[in-house]
């Protein structure tokens, strides 16, 4: 997985990914790089979190 790529939750509950998607972890529905805020996949949002990770 890369490490350039950012993950944030909106009050709404909203998942939104942006940055270098080199493996998909953007989890957009669409390849490529996203330099703005972009929706995360709404299947994965019914996910249960296990962790989170923050640099």
């Amino acid at each position: 997985m890369g490490s350039q790529f950012v993950a944030a939750l909106a009050a709404n509950g909203i998942v939104y990914s942006w940055g270098i998607d080199g493996s998909g972890q953007l989890k957009t529905g669409e390849a490529g790089n996203r330099p703005f805020p972009s929706q995360v996949l709404k299947e994965l949002m019914l996910a249960q979190v296990l962790w989170v990770i923050m640099f």
